[in-house]
């Protein structure tokens, strides 16, 4: 696992049970004027998520 580490930013791999915050960024996401350029359909459910962080 690969962590590095500053004063003010944590940068890690992810972690099981960060599938919440992940669920959560990318609905943010979904709403910004930026979505319109991702390529590719963001998982519909909890369950995907889940599945993501795993």
């Amino acid at each position: 696992m690969i962590k590095l580490e500053t004063e003010r930013l944590i940068i890690r791999n992810f972690k099981s049970d960060d599938w919440k915050d992940i669920a959560e960024i990318v609905m943010d996401y979904e709403q910004s004027e930026y979505a319109i350029y991702d390529h590719g359909p963001w998982p519909n459910n909890l369950e995907e998520y889940k599945g993501i962080a795993e």
